[in-house]
């Protein structure tokens, strides 16, 4: 999940990933590459004190099963979104939501393929770059249900219908909306287990073409897709072990 840090006074020294203590320059939007900290204390030393910066996340738990510690997590300091988002009005705060998500993804898949190394490239931080990381289906896919449950119901899907005739004077047809809304925010979370095929099936063909080309159309999507995908694989396994 990505964090946001607050710092009431900027410190010009910090530790960086491999532990050594560096000068660090308060002038982000001078840099070509952002320093990463193995602790909180560190990363919030290093915010400035302006209300624009923020300080991203990203984790990876420990392996399941094993006796080996192999768990990290990591901080990062990055320019805000505010001035690229600032004239999506009501959609802003929604659309912050995501990028911040995105973000900390983005870091947890760049530190996987650099565990040494103590600066993040600034073009990982982007909105270009976030936005074409989340639409093409990759980290993004770890939306939480809060962010899942707004874009849903600001969707056309939704709009049409609680805008409808039957959801104004059917009472049966006003808790299956309820019950859509229900398993279409359980794709972010591990309850989707609780999901048929047909669940699936029907979420993705109920969707209003407007969706389909949007944060919320392009993330149902693809999670109904890997979530089918994931089960086709495991039901190749369990064949495969009964042979």
């Amino acid at each position: 999940m990505s964090e946001i840090i607050s710092s009431s006074a900027p410190v010009s020294v910090v530790t960086n990933i491999d532990g050594i203590v560096q000068d660090v320059p308060m002038d982000y939007a001078g840099l070509d590459s952002f320093p990463v900290y193995r602790s909180q204390e560190s990363a919030a030393a290093a915010l400035p004190n302006d209300g624009q910066h923020l300080v991203i996340k990203a984790k990876k738990n420990s392996s399941r099963g094993t006796d080996t510690d192999d768990g990290w997590a990591v901080w990062c300091v990055i320019p805000g979104f505010g001035a690229d988002i600032g004239s999506l009005g009501t959609w802003a705060e929604v659309v912050n939501s995501v990028l911040l998500q995105q973000a900390s993804d983005s870091l947890k898949a760049w530190r996987l393929n650099n565990p040494i190394a103590s600066h993040v490239p600034r073009s990982l931080f982007s909105v270009q770059q976030l936005r074409e990381d989340y639409l093409a289906g990759g980290a993004g896919l770890s939306m939480d249900k809060e962010t899942l449950e707004k874009l849903y119901c600001a969707s056309a899907t939704h709009q049409a219908f609680i805008t409808s005739d039957k959801f104004k004077f059917n009472a049966q047809y006003r808790t299956l909306v309820d019950v859509f809304k229900g398993k279409i925010v359980s794709l972010a979370g591990r309850s989707h287990g609780s999901l048929s095929d047909s669940d699936l099936d029907a979420m993705a063909a109920k969707l209003a073409d407007e969706d389909l080309s949007t944060q919320f159309g392009v993330y149902v999507v693809n999670r109904i897709q890997q979530i089918k995908k994931r089960r086709e694989d495991e039901g190749m396994e369990m064949d495969l072990s009964a042979l």
